[in-house]
C-alpha cells in the first residue's frame, strides 16, 4: 500500500523540481529580453528601434520553438529508452520462464526417478 504512495510522492517531487528548473529558465530569458527593451527605448528611436524589436520577437519566437523542439525529442527519447527497456524487461521474463518450465520438468523426472528407486526397495526389503 505503501509503494504506490511512495512513488506517487516521488514523481511529484521530480516534478516540482524540473517544473521550478524550467520555471528559472523562463524568467532568466524574459529579464533579459525586458532589459534589452529598456536600453532600446532608453538609447534609440524611430524606425531602427522598431526594426530591432522586430528582429528580437521573430528570434525569441524562434528560441522558443527550438527549446520546444528539443523538449519534445527528449520526451521521445526516453520513450524510446523505456520502449527498449520494457523490451529487454520481457526477454530476460521469456527466459526466465523458460528456464523455470525446464528445471519444472527436470524436478518433475527426478521425482518419477525417486519414487521408481523407492518401489524397488520396497520390493528387495519386505515389511516385517
Amino acid at each position: 500500500m505503501g509503494t504506490p504512495y511512495i512513488r506517487a510522492m516521488t514523481t511529484i517531487d521530480v516534478l516540482h523540481d524540473e517544473l521550478t528548473k524550467e520555471r528559472e529558465a523562463r524568467k532568466a530569458m524574459e529579464l533579459c529580453y525586458d532589459k534589452v527593451q529598456s536600453i532600446l527605448d532608453n538609447r534609440f528611436q524611430g524606425h531602427l528601434v522598431d526594426r530591432i524589436r522586430f528582429h528580437l520577437r521573430r528570434h525569441r519566437e524562434v528560441y522558443l520553438r527550438k527549446v520546444r523542439r528539443l523538449k519534445l525529442a527528449e520526451k521521445q527519447a526516453e520513450k524510446d529508452t523505456e520502449a527498449q527497456r520494457r523490451s529487454l524487461r520481457v526477454k530476460k521474463a521469456d527466459e526466465l520462464e523458460r528456464e523455470v518450465l525446464t528445471l519444472k520438468r527436470l524436478l518433475g523426472q527426478r521425482e518419477e526417478e525417486i519414487e521408481r528407486l523407492c518401489k524397488l526397495v520396497d520390493r528387495v526389503i519386505p515389511d516385517n
